[in-house]
This record gives C-alpha cells, structure tokens and sequence, in this order.
C-alpha cells in the first residue's frame, strides 16, 4: 500500500508539471497574409473570389488583425475589376476580382502598407464567349472588279481571341451589284485569323459583314473604300436639241466597267489625252484635252458649235486607246425667223 501511493504522488506532480493550472494559449500578431482562389482558371469578365487570411508565424489566424487591404494587379488590359481597400473580419475576408486579358498569367497582390505585409497569387485568365468578328487586311488598294483579300478572327467583348468558337459565319455587303463576289458561309478557325477573298464593283465606301447564323449577335463590319477600275467608256452629255452657230457646253466623264466614275486609283492611268470628233464637218471642238487626277474624272467644255441642221453626233476618244470612247447624238435646228 505504501508503494502504491508514493506512485500515484509522483503521476499527479507530473501531470500538474506539465499543464499548470495557470497556464493559457494566446494568438500572436499576424506576420503574413495569405490569398487563395475559388478557381484555377478565371473567364474573361467573369468575377471569381479570392480570399485574404492574416496568419501569425505558427498559421494561427489573427482575429485581432486591424490592418487595412489594397489590391493591385499586374494586369493593364482595360475593364479589370478590383476590390476597394477593405479591412479583415476575423483576420479573413473573401472579395470579388474581375480580369479581361485572356490567356497570360496574371499577379493580384493584397497588401497591407502600415504592417508591410503582402501576398500575390497568379491566375490564368480564359476567354469570354464568342461576341464579335474583327477583320483586317493587308494594308492594299481595292479596286473595283479587281479580287482582293480579308482576314477575320472571332473575339470576345474584350478583344481575346476565342479558340473555343465552333459558329458558322455568313458574309453581306453594302455594294449589291451582280458582280459581287463573297465568300461563302464558312467555319472561322479557331487558331487564328482566317483569310477570305471577295471583289466588289461599287466604288466609293463599302462594308463587309460577318455575321454568325445561329447567333446574329455576333457580328463585325469591315469598312473600307474601293477605288475605280480602269476607264473603259467615255460618255458626253449635251443639250438634246442646239441651234446651229450657236455655243453649248458639254460635260465628258471618263467610266470604268462597272459604270463607276474613274475618278482616282491604280488604273485611272491619268494624265490621259481625250481627242473629240464631230459628224457635223464644220462643227467647233474643244482641242485635245489631256485629263489628270485633279479631274476627277470629268470635266466641262465651252463653246462647242454644231452647224449643220440635222442629227450630228459629237464623239471622244482616248488617243493611246482608241477602243476606249463615246459619242452622243445632237439634234441641230435652224433659229426660228425674226429672232
């Protein structure tokens, strides 16, 4: 029994040793701050949670924690979203982020200044859904009836490429003549811009729109200007009826294929010299006329005199191309008596 007591004695001095009545667990200040993700790979424009925690030396929480946050990121592309400066509840608290660029691996950083804490995680950023087609070219003339050549990607509202996209696009354009030529409905790649050829025949400013046919929504318009083809025809306008000796105008206009005024462009060839001819033998001319681009493809003549009463036709013709000409039919008249 003896020994059986002094036993027991020296278990309880242990025990009383080892966790001392008094003995309490305290928290120290928090040295760190940790940030985590609620996802691996965030979407363009969509909001994900990150989450700061303040964290003393041994990952205690630090409920005490009174420091204030402030986010930066290393992201520059325009429409990201970041928390405001924000205090901790509990030494932790969850905040909306909002990225845009796409496909780069970008740095948020929590911060807090007054105790020189920070921490960054880095996230990858995903595409947002297909939005829009973006075209571009190869920095080339377009010249009516002459093919020529676009590129189109498919993009989402932050201007990420969109390797996801399975669409369909169809192409429309402002110049509706028969001879237009555009592609047909086509699957975009996915790997990058794709390339496409069409021809127009209106010169001026023109449009080409993609548009996707099962969502109508995403669309894109490349606008651009087509300059003139080559002149082909020359075309005199003049009175109807004149009197003989007496002056008129006419005005010549120089007209590609395509019923377009040649007024500029690759294949206006200017200066071209303009010979006119006339049915009626005694008839006043303009002299050769050489046109330049300050025409603008047309010009006006003065003191043009048909004499003999009857049809007479008044005609021009380009002196190195003589297939390239037009005429145009005058009734001559005599004055009416006593005027």
């Amino acid at each position: 029994m003896r020994a059986g007591r002094i036993v027991a004695t020296l278990i309880v001095t242990a025990i009383t040793w080892a966790c001392p009545p008094s003995a309490t667990l305290a928290w120290t200040s928090a040295d760190h701050l940790e940030m985590t993700t609620d996802t691996t790979t965030a979407t363009a424009g969509v909001s994900f949670q990150v989450t700061v925690t303040a964290r003393d030396s041994n990952g205690n929480v630090d409920a005490a924690f009174a420091g204030t946050i402030h986010f930066t990121t290393s992201a520059v592309w325009p429409g990201y979203v970041l928390p405001p400066d924000s205090e901790l509840v509990g030494g932790e608290g969850t905040f909306s982020v909002t990225l845009t660029r796409a496909f780069v691996s970008t740095d948020i950083t929590a911060s807090d200044a007054a105790d020189s804490l920070s921490t960054t995680v880095q996230i990858m950023v995903a595409n947002g859904p297909a939005d829009h087609f973006a075209f571009f070219d190869k920095g080339r003339p377009i010249n009516a009836g002459v093919g020529a050549e676009f590129f189109v990607s498919v993009r989402d509202r932050y201007d990420n490429g969109c390797p996801d996209y399975a669409g369909t696009v169809h192409f429309t354009s402002s110049d509706t003549s028969p001879g237009v030529v555009l592609p047909a409905d086509s699957r975009v790649y996915t790997g990058g811009p794709q390339i496409f050829g069409f021809i127009l025949d209106k010169a001026g400013p023109q449009t080409i729109t993609a548009t996707d046919v099962a969502s109508p929504q995403v669309t894109g318009t490349y606008a651009f200007y087509v300059h003139p083809g080559d002149v082909k025809t020359i075309r005199i306008d003049a009175p109807a009826t004149v009197t003989t000796t007496k002056p008129f105008d006419i005005v010549v206009t120089l007209f590609d294929a395509f019923g377009n005024v040649v007024t500029d462009g690759m294949f206006a060839n200017y200066p071209r010299q303009i010979h006119f001819t006339s049915s009626d033998l005694l008839a006043t001319l303009p002299p050769d006329y050489t046109f330049t681009s300050a025409d603008r493809g047309s010009r006006t003549f003065s003191g043009v005199v048909l004499v003999t009463p009857g049809a007479q036709t008044i005609g021009a013709r380009d002196v190195a191309r003589p297939t390239v000409a037009g005429s145009t039919t005058v009734t001559v008249t005599l004055p009416l008596l006593g005027l």
